[in-house]
């Protein structure tokens, strides 16, 4: 999704990967450019900053994931197919978590 979205011209820069999964933090330090750092962790989003979310198509493991983000500052974009229609707790803690924060959501 990284390489992807700066092909396409989506994105300008990357400056960071975050997977909880540390396998998959492996996979992309090992083929990622230098210039990328992977992390468990969220530093403060800057203005401006967003994050792409493409963990799962599952809501159960991606609500977390976008919380975590969104609470950090970040706008948040996702291609969890779940969430188009999440269940009501899920979209509760969501929508919660973005009016908290000052973001929108739908």
């Amino acid at each position: 999704m990284v390489h992807a979205a700066l092909e396409d011209g989506l994105v300008s820069r990357v400056t960071g990967v975050v997977d909880p999964d540390p396998g998959a933090r492996g996979d992309f330090d090992a083929a990622g450019p230098a210039r990328f750092v992977s992390s468990p962790d969220v530093p403060v989003a800057r203005a401006g900053d967003r994050a792409l979310v493409t963990l799962s198509s599952l809501a159960d493991e991606v609500a977390a994931e976008v919380i975590r983000l969104v609470s950090a500052g970040y706008h948040v974009v996702t291609t969890c197919a779940e969430l188009a229609w999440p269940p009501r707790h899920i979209w509760e803690a969501l929508h919660t978590a973005a009016r908290t924060d000052g973001r929108s959501s739908s």
